[in-house]
């Protein structure tokens, strides 16, 4: 969680979610061996609100608060007291006359509310640019899960509570009005009065060897 944990000399995985440069700074002076894991969908945010800076834009970053893709995301900028974090609807009524604008998002957010906040962004900003992050896999997940799922289903998501597009995908199954249960484990499955049509989805980072042992418990179970 912190660089004070790490000895000096070590070697360092920065995750998928990416670090802030102020990171990336201490680890090079501790003269760690870095391994860079960051996402390339996190990777161009990084160069995105670099570059709207650099052109003398406001970023506003919509994504959610103290998230650590967000908090690696504004740690790149020269100035990261000027960005403003953008979640929801108050965020952008709060917000001051700016000029110019750009707009990024964090990778893992809810497809529909994000086109809603930057339908918002962009009637209050005329001068604005914009460039969703959005992942593909985060995407393909959330428009398969619509697709699947249908009033009365019951969903199961694999993945971790901690993980936004896992949680994105709980709160969508839950707006189509299905019965949904969050699933770390595989063996969860078996505690679980199952019946109908059940979907499965998973989040980015699950692993797949858990989605396919609940599929095979299931099937044992004759779902």
């Amino acid at each position: 969680e912190d660089l004070s944990e790490v000895p000096d000399g070590a070697t360092l995985v920065f995750s998928a979610h990416g670090v802030s440069k102020r990171v990336e700074e201490q680890a090079s002076q501790k003269k760690l061996h870095i391994i860079d894991t960051t996402c390339p969908f996190v990777q161009k945010v990084h160069d995105w609100v670099k570059k709207l800076e650099q052109d003398g834009r406001a970023v506003l970053l919509i994504g959610k608060k103290n998230h650590v893709e967000v908090m690696g995301s504004i740690g790149q900028l020269m100035y990261p007291q000027s960005a403003y974090i953008i979640s929801n609807q108050e965020d952008v009524n709060a917000l001051p006359s700016l000029g110019k604008v750009g707009i990024a998002t964090q990778t893992t957010l809810s497809q529909d509310e994000t086109e809603q906040l930057i339908g918002l962004l962009t009637q209050k900003y005329p001068d604005h640019v914009i460039q969703s992050g959005i992942c593909q896999a985060t995407t393909e997940r959330q428009n398969a899960l619509k697709a699947a799922c249908t009033s009365g289903d019951t969903v199961l998501v694999v993945g971790d509570k901690k993980s936004s597009n896992c949680m994105r995908l709980v709160e969508l199954a839950q707006q189509k009005g299905c019965k949904t249960y969050l699933i770390e484990q595989a063996k969860e499955v078996l505690k679980l009065s199952l019946s109908g049509h059940i979907v499965i989805t998973s989040a980015a980072s699950a692993p797949e060897h858990i989605v396919q042992e609940i599929c095979r418990l299931l099937q044992g179970d004759r779902h």
